[in-house]
């Protein structure tokens, strides 16, 4: 049932520039219950995603799904194509209207904030990740580590969302470490937003909880699950080498996710260690986390990842690294526990622990975080909001 909105303060004119959707639809969705007037331009085709706080016309979409599917989009000269031309549509759009925001997503901001707005709107970023400058770095540490060639930002994109931070007004980010990696990349404190994303649509199962500590208890192998795209930078990297230190009858360990052109070889060397089961969705993926004892998400760098968050909601203890949102989400010992980024004799030490320490390892499957209201979609709209119109 839809929710009532509130009465914000003033109401808004807001207008969103989307590469795909992330989770610009929830975001709108939200604002809109609260008295907000919200459109959005996308590149996702929108028949029936539309959220229903949305007005038919209220959603764009330019469809470049032909290119992606095709293998294209990462290739330079369509990258720039992609990115310039998408940004071109929406401001063509955007400048027809007056607005109080205009929030665009780093990547196709450029084109939408450089031309004139009408009423000078606060030109808000949307940076998913960490510093594109930082992002970068460790990806290629990350590639000589592994010796591979791995997925990074490229010299057109690095320069690109360079300048895109430098015209916007503010700069919104969703983690605590993706804003000390604007900070440290000398962008004044005070254009660095932290206004994170809401966590996902899951409600915390008592009986699940329960059934988890009891089989914890119970003594068997603990199932270890990471979800994710099997990619170097979301930590392949630790978790073969953790997988092969500690698969066996004490643990094993399931892995979630659609390969890419870079996993062939990690998936190749873990068949003996790790169950692939390929991308899951729907009842088969919330199955996962369900009979998951730990989850494991090793990331080198991420903004936000929605897997930590998916899995924090549901009271899976969660073991993850700093380079990502467990800061925000993880209370130390109570729901799981945070550790640097390619520390790896340190994350085969706190698994051996939840395997011989299972009692403890229960207890956390039972504790349920308050510090999970903070993510709530409404709180998370309010914030927006309430930032935007300078409180």
């Amino acid at each position: 049932m839809p929710i009532a909105p509130t009465d914000p303060v003033r109401p808004l004119r807001i207008a969103l520039a989307v590469p795909g959707t992330f989770h610009a639809l929830s975001l709108a969705e939200a604002l809109c219950r609260q008295g907000h007037e919200v459109h959005v331009w996308t590149t996702h085709p929108v028949a029936g995603d539309r959220p229903f706080a949305l007005t038919a016309d209220a959603v764009r979409g330019l469809s470049l799904r032909a290119l992606s599917r095709l293998g294209l989009a990462a290739r330079p000269p369509i990258e720039a194509l992609i990115h310039r031309g998408f940004g071109a549509w929406a401001a063509a759009r955007i400048r027809r209207g007056r607005w109080d925001v205009v929030h665009a997503w780093s990547g196709v901001a450029e084109e939408i904030f450089t031309g004139h707005l009408p009423g000078q709107p606060l030109r808000l970023l949307m940076r998913g990740s960490s510093h594109i400058r930082v992002q970068r770095r460790l990806l290629e540490e990350e590639g000589r580590r592994c010796g591979l060639g791995i997925d990074r930002p490229s010299d057109w994109m690095t320069a690109r969302e360079v300048r895109e931070y430098g015209i916007a007004d503010r700069i919104r980010v969703l983690s605590l470490f993706a804003r000390q990696s604007f900070l440290s990349e000398a962008v004044p404190e005070s254009r660095v937003r932290l206004l994170p994303s809401g966590l996902p649509p899951v409600r915390h199962d008592p009986s699940a909880a329960q059934a988890r500590s009891e089989r914890i208890l119970s003594g068997g192998p603990l199932t270890v699950l990471f979800c994710g795209s099997l990619l170097y930078r979301k930590g392949l990297y630790d978790l073969e080498r953790i997988a092969a230190a500690l698969a066996g009858p004490r643990m094993r360990f399931v892995a979630v996710g659609p390969p890419t052109p870079e996993s062939g070889p990690f998936l190749r060397r873990t068949r003996a260690t790790i169950v692939h089961t390929g991308a899951l969705h729907g009842q088969a993926l919330e199955a996962a986390y369900r009979e998951a004892d730990v989850f494991f998400f090793p990331t080198i760098e991420d903004g936000f990842p929605q897997t930590v968050a998916h899995a924090v909601a549901l009271g899976v203890p969660t073991l993850t690294t700093s380079h990502g949102n467990g800061p925000d989400l993880i209370e130390e010992g109570l729901n799981g526990w945070v550790l640097p980024a390619r520390a790896t004799a340190d994350f085969i030490e706190t698994l051996s622990r939840c395997a011989e320490d299972r009692p403890t390892l229960a207890r956390m499957a039972l504790y349920r975080s308050l510090r999970l209201t903070n993510y709530d979609w409404d709180v998370c709209a309010r914030r927006f909001a309430d930032d935007c119109l300078g409180a």
